[in-house]
């Protein structure tokens, strides 16, 4: 079989069957308003409704700090905070709960979702406000979850494969082109021994 056959075909059936980067989706706000003293829901869903891992990270604000882990849904780890929970209206509902909002949660969060089918996380920023800030822009507390770009190993791999079939499309090419040459050089050949 033809080596660009072969790479072809291997990036077609790449392209139908879905990675585990694709099985589990995560959708969480981008930023979120919390008020001083006051429960903040960090809102979250997935399409998965079976068992999974949350593990809530803060970020550092600079690289002199490390990350922190607040909360491991499978291990039950809340690091000194029990202020967090999970909040469980429906299956696919993957929110946490800051109960009790301090100044020290303001910050941005990484929030990874793992099944045994894939992973997915998000970046979400908390930014704690005063009560009196609630009066004068309550409206922009619910924002809508945006979808975030898919970057991921799958959409590496479906380049590496794509490099792969242009390069073997070049190699036949090269092979075909040199074929040629070699047959316009032997066609050349018996005509100068005819002449």
């Amino acid at each position: 079989m033809d080596l660009c056959l072969i790479f072809y075909l291997y990036f077609i059936l790449h392209l139908c069957v879905p990675s585990a980067e694709t099985l589990v989706n995560l959708v969480c706000n981008e930023s979120v308003t919390g008020i001083l003293h006051e429960d903040t829901t960090l809102p979250c869903k997935t399409d998965t409704a079976g068992p999974i891992n949350i593990t809530f990270i803060k970020l550092p604000q600079d690289l002199t700090h490390d990350e922190t882990l607040i909360f491991n849904s499978s291990e039950n780890v809340r690091r000194g905070q029990d202020r967090i929970q999970l909040r469980h209206q429906d299956p696919y509902d993957r929110s946490l709960i800051i109960h009790k909002t301090e100044l020290s949660d303001n910050g941005t969060y990484r929030y990874n979702a793992r099944t045994d089918q894939g992973h997915d996380f998000a970046l979400i920023t908390l930014i704690v406000e005063g009560p009196e800030h609630l009066k004068t822009n309550a409206s922009t507390h619910q924002e809508k979850p945006k979808e975030k770009e898919r970057t991921g190993v799958g959409l590496i791999l479906s380049m590496v494969f794509l490099m792969l079939l242009i390069f073997s499309a070049m190699f036949y090419y090269k092979k075909q082109l040199s074929r040629g040459t070699l047959l316009i050089l032997i066609i050349e050949k018996k005509q100068l021994t005819f002449a």
